[in-house]
């Protein structure tokens, strides 16, 4: 995994992993499906001389994605140099080290106003070291807790929000609390958490408590990471031991707690509660705010320093991340954006409508607009993608071979090593 985002940021050979389509002149560059939707159906509105103007280049893989993104990047007289680009937030920080990569709000004529609807966590995301803001956010994710109301009700005494958060969901003191005592009253058939991947989203991700790398440049300490381990460890011994995306963790959420095992909270974004839970879970989740606030993903644009047409780089970016009308329909099917208003105006058209929802409003929208507000984007790095899948191999290595205090700083501390690698 080092290795990989070592290669991604020492400008290797271009694969040619990239799938082409249309032979415009205006190059732009994706990963995820959506944003080539996006910029045909709501920018371009099925108008052919403008997509004639654009060539498409997309690609399934991260690692390939990355790896010839930069590699081009360095070569403008390249016929498929990217004008535009689609990153998502773990990585998109990394183009933001070499300010020259990629043009600012300043370049493009984008101004506050335009982005006075944004989230201020994905204006933070955006912004450079020097404080210029070049990467601008379409779609957003905040994080939250999906808990499951009727478990809630048996084992927590209450499925209201605000007095889960306030009794359960504060710290993680309370929460390991919760923990040990819906996995001894219920005899391990019950638990707060499918697996200790729950607890990513809140220990390992950007939030307002950690960082792999602070403003000022300085890494966090092993001791840290060695705690966060230890923590981690703590709440397993009251998981099912399910790791993400199993079978086993899937099958909790349909869990009777009976005869079956079950879980109580998942940890997810708008699009997990929109398309990622079971039917036991209709009209049975709640969405809780965590001990932190945390984000998982989103799609923003940049322009490229060598753009060939900077005014049509800067009015897509203009209507996918600014224009109220254009993001209110690329809010249909519970796509949560980054403009507030365009929110409020789809939750009114129902696009924000959810029937998994219970004891809050049907709008999803409506529910996790407050978790955007408070959440940080001051703690993003560079590092977060390469150094979060390192963290969870070391901290599967600490749940399986054990120990305490000792050895959980020594992993952390070969954590920070490899951190130092990737460093300038």
């Amino acid at each position: 995994m080092l290795a990989v985002f070592l290669l991604c940021f020492n400008k290797i050979t271009v694969q040619g992993a990239g799938m082409v389509s249309g032979d415009g002149d205006f190059v732009i560059w994706y990963l995820s499906s959506i944003a080539e939707t996006w910029i045909r159906n709501i920018y371009a509105g099925g108008q052919s001389d403008i997509l004639d103007r654009i060539t498409f280049v997309y690609y399934y893989d991260y690692y390939d994605y990355l790896e010839d993104l930069n590699e081009i990047l360095s070569h403008p007289e390249d016929p498929l140099y990217p004008d535009l680009i689609f990153l998502e937030p773990d990585y998109a920080a990394g183009f933001l080290l070499e300010g020259e990569l990629l043009l600012s709000a300043d370049d493009l004529g984008i101004t506050d106003t335009d982005m006075s609807n944004m989230f201020p966590f994905t204006i933070a995301n955006g912004t450079d070291a020097q404080g210029a803001v070049r990467t601008f956010y379409c779609s957003v994710s905040p994080g939250a807790y999906q808990v499951r109301a009727d478990l809630a009700e048996t084992y927590l005494g209450t499925s209201n929000a605000a007095e889960l958060h306030d009794r359960y969901f504060c710290d993680w003191k309370s929460m390991m609390a919760a923990a040990r005592k819906v996995y001894i009253e219920s005899g391990g058939m019950v638990a707060l958490f499918p697996g200790y991947g729950e607890l990513y989203a809140g220990l390992a991700m950007p939030g307002q408590d950690f960082s792999w790398v602070d403003e000022n440049g300085v890494t966090t300490d092993a001791a840290q990471i060695g705690q966060m381990m230890r923590l981690t460890r703590g709440f397993e011994r009251y998981t099912l031991g399910a790791q993400q995306w199993t079978l086993d963790w899937v099958d909790a959420m349909d869990g009777d707690g009976i005869q079956t095992p079950a879980a109580i909270t998942y940890a997810g974004s708008p699009w997990f509660t929109g398309f990622c839970l079971s039917d036991s879970w209709r009209n049975n989740t709640v969405i809780v705010e965590g001990p932190v606030g945390f984000q998982w993903g989103g799609n923003g644009l940049a322009a490229t320093a060598g753009c060939s047409d900077v005014d049509f780089a800067a009015d897509i970016i203009r209507t996918l991340c600014c224009d109220v009308d254009a993001m209110t329909e690329m809010a249909g099917g519970i796509e949560f954006v980054n403009n507030r208003e365009a929110l409020v105006s789809a939750g009114a058209l129902g696009y924000g409508d959810c029937d998994y929802l219970y004891n809050q409003s049907k709008d999803l929208f409506q529910v996790y607009r407050p978790l955007a507000e408070k959440t940080s984007g001051n703690r993003l790095t560079p590092y977060d993608w390469a150094m979060n899948d390192l963290y969870e191999v070391s901290l599967g290595q600490f749940m399986l071979q054990g120990g305490g205090v000792e050895e959980s700083i020594e992993l952390g501390e070969e954590l920070i090593e490899a951190l130092n690698g990737m460093m300038p």
